[in-house]
């Protein structure tokens, strides 16, 4: 574990990132590596929901240091701080914008200095995407017949300009060529289970056509060959988890499913390879976690699994993330939910390297350029 000082970090030049705080934790410079073109990256802890225990963390390549709870440093005029449960976040331009599920918002922070701009209201938000000046976020309500929608937040006014209704309870959302995909979950008050993907026109702002698949549809990306690529989490009962990589057909449309049997919690994309774990249960619901990568190919034969193995792997992993140079990838620790968690580093072999202390359930990362 890294040794814990208190300081206040501040930029030694205009074009450095000027990321202040006082609870500050140092990585030691022999486990430390560059961050190649990134500056840093942030990390968002969830906090548990009601508990408005919500917090922003920094860590900086350059001086090796992680710095907690930042946004209340930075805001301190800001009443109720950043508020209840955080549920994603993404750097677009010089803006980071965060999305806080149980305070109904999107926060609008400076990127390089995490002041406060502004905040978007949106009802029970999820994710985040943007495509030209527009954001994209999925919400749990306001669609027909229980269903969610996808909320589309114009930038420049920064005000909610539009809505569609999607699937039950959307989570991950993704944009590829002026069209959106949104994976739809389950209605957890029915215990109604999704198993599709509503695929919308940005530009007409209608849904375009819907993709089925498994049910229980959560993050979503592309890879290098412009497949699509979802994880199911299952139905917990006769329904396991598995990965999906879905391909266009004659029309242009995804409707062809390949279904691994991987199972997969959470996923990212970096170099080529898809990372990810995964979570498994016993009668008893011990849980075992496992770790790994995979290789695309446009041939469904030839996609490639490879397992990652190594020291200090978490007990209760929450997030994942790959910084797109280095290929270093971090994985964070919820621990018990209710207490600090923690973020670990590994090269790309899997290899241990360092872990710092974070807030209540490291959630989120996303990487800064310099």
């Amino acid at each position: 574990m890294a040794a814990i000082m208190t300081a206040t970090i501040a930029s030694c030049s205009e074009d450095e990132p000027e990321i202040l705080g006082q609870d500050v934790e140092e990585v030691p410079a022999t486990s430390a590596s560059s961050g190649g073109s990134y500056a840093g990256f942030y990390v968002l802890n969830e906090g548990n929901m009601g508990s408005n225990k919500c917090t922003l963390d920094y860590y900086d390549y350059d001086r090796h240091t992680y710095i907690r709870n930042i946004y209340a440093e930075r805001n301190p005029e800001v009443v109720m701080s950043l508020g209840d449960t955080g549920s994603d976040m993404g750097i677009y331009g010089d803006k980071l914008y965060i999305v806080v599920n149980g305070s109904h918002k999107v926060e609008v922070l400076e990127a390089r200095s995490a002041r406060r701009v502004g905040k978007v209201d949106v009802s029970s938000p999820r994710r985040i995407a943007f495509d030209g000046n527009h954001a994209y976020v999925t919400s749990f309500v306001g669609g027909l017949e229980d269903k969610g929608t996808l909320v589309r937040i114009d930038l420049d006014k920064m005000q909610v300009d539009g809505m569609l209704t999607v699937g039950y309870c959307p989570e991950g959302v993704v944009v590829k060529d002026g069209k959106l995909y949104v994976a739809n979950s389950q209605l957890y008050s029915k215990g109604i289970f999704d198993n599709t993907i509503t695929v919308i026109d940005a530009k007409e702002w209608k849904v375009d056509y819907t993709i089925t698949a498994e049910v229980n549809l959560c993050h979503i990306l592309f890879d290098q060959y412009d497949q699509l690529w979802v994880n199911s989490k299952g139905n917990y009962a006769d329904k396991g988890s598995c990965l999906l990589c879905i391909r266009k057909d004659e029309s242009g449309r995804y409707t062809k499913v390949q279904k691994l049997d991987i199972v997969v919690e959470n996923m990212t994309f970096a170099k080529n390879r898809i990372f990810y774990y995964g979570n498994t249960y016993d009668e008893s619901w011990n849980k075992t976690s496992s770790y790994g990568s995979v290789t695309p190919s446009t041939n469904p034969d030839a996609v490639q699994q490879a397992v990652l193995t190594g020291s200090h792997m978490p007990q209760t992993p929450y997030c994942l993330a790959v910084n797109p140079d280095t290929q270093q990838f971090y994985i964070t620790d919820a621990k018990n939910y209710t207490s600090s968690g923690s973020l670990s580093s590994y090269d790309k072999t899997g290899k241990y390297k360092w872990s710092v202390t974070t807030g209540d359930i490291p959630g989120h990362i996303t990487f800064l350029k310099k």
